[in-house]
């Protein structure tokens, strides 16, 4: 491979399947260090054993990324294994389908509470870090639903809304600061 990550320290949450491993995998193979976060710690450590990766190239830790104490310590932990954070991964996500007469609040809340506040809550944890070294890069997965309303969808596409808005919102603010 072509090492294009070489020295890259990234902080990847929903690291733990799917998508999160598939991001996982390629980056170790472009010689980044990695920090992976999923609430699932159990199936965090059976696929961290799972990896082919070289000793310390990869720390991990179960939390659930919408406690912004939680986050804010496993950053630090991560920094403390791997090395500071120069970049940022917000993979992890739920998607809650209803319409908006039949979702609860406890679907609105747990869907805001991960696609967006839990994006917030680990990037307002890394960037600290991030403009002290001279830059970093905060990656935000969305979907179409960040373009896109598909009906019998609410309210995962209005929370992926948000997500956009926030990953704009964190460009024009820091883009200066590196």
């Amino acid at each position: 491979m072509a090492e294009r990550l070489s020295g890259k320290r990234i902080f990847l949450t929903g690291a733990a399947q799917g998508i999160g491993l598939a991001i996982a995998e390629a980056c170790l193979a472009e010689g980044a260090r990695l920090f992976l976060v999923d609430r699932d710690g159990a199936l965090l450590d059976k696929t961290v054993a799972g990896l082919a990766v070289p000793r310390g190239h990869v720390g991990h830790a179960a939390a659930d990324i919408s406690d912004g104490a939680a986050i804010a310590a496993v950053v630090s932990q991560a920094a403390a294994e791997i090395g500071p954070i120069n970049a940022l991964i917000n993979n992890a996500g739920v998607n809650v389908f209803s319409t908006p007469l039949e979702a609860t609040e406890e679907e609105w809340n747990r869907n805001f509470d991960v696609n967006v506040k839990g994006a917030w809550n680990c990037s307002k944890a890394v960037l600290p870090g991030m403009i002290a070294s001279g830059g970093g890069a905060i990656l935000n997965i969305a979907s179409t639903h960040s373009f896109t309303i598909i009906p019998h969808t609410f309210p995962y596409p209005v929370a992926k809304h948000a997500l956009l808005g926030l990953t704009k919102s964190l460009a024009l603010e820091y883009a200066v600061q590196g």
